[in-house]
């Protein structure tokens, strides 16, 4: 008898973790439009006000069973050095019901960003580095099927000044 209700408890277990995958998986579907390979161009502007261009590769690739969406991105300057290499898991928190994203630079930064879902094909996700540095970033594909994102900085979440624009299109194979 003692058998079968740990057999039977052990059923309804794996029954509620796959139902709470599946939940995962439809969730992550939202971002799927950002799937492949992409390239482009970026826009950089300094805190002295010049502006750099980058030349932008980005790869967006799901994992483990399309529960996980993992990005890397490089950057590029005309010389063909690399400036900016950076590292992303997207993922949807079951226990809380919120998006986040975690990312890593090639520095050792790495942060915890919060997402937002706007409409189909349009998120904006941000952090806070500290009590007066907030960043937020808007990525949307437009209507041409490119991968757009402008990035913003506030220090007191109300007024954002553009710092980063990028256009990329996705790469056919």
């Amino acid at each position: 008898m003692r058998s079968l209700l740990i057999f039977l408890f052990y059923l309804g277990a794996l029954s509620l973790l796959a139902q709470q995958n599946q939940t995962v998986k439809d969730r992550m579907n939202y971002f799927s439009f950002l799937e492949g390979e992409w390239e482009g161009i970026g826009y950089y502007t300094r805190q002295n006000g010049w502006v750099d261009t980058v030349y932008q590769h980005e790869l967006a690739e799901y994992k483990l069973n399309r529960t996980i969406l993992t990005i890397e991105g490089t950057g590029k300057n005309k010389s063909g050095e690399l400036v900016f290499n950076a590292f992303a898991t997207l993922y949807f928190d079951n226990q809380i019901k919120i998006y986040e994203m975690m990312a890593f630079k090639d520095d050792g930064a790495m942060t915890l960003a919060h997402i937002d879902t706007v409409s189909a094909g349009h998120f904006i996700w941000s952090f806070s580095s500290n009590s007066y540095a907030h960043i937020k970033y808007e990525l949307e594909l437009s209507e041409e099927g490119a991968w757009t994102e402008k990035g913003f900085f506030s220090s007191d979440k109300e007024n954002w000044i553009p710092f980063f624009s990028m256009k990329l299109n996705k790469i056919e194979k």
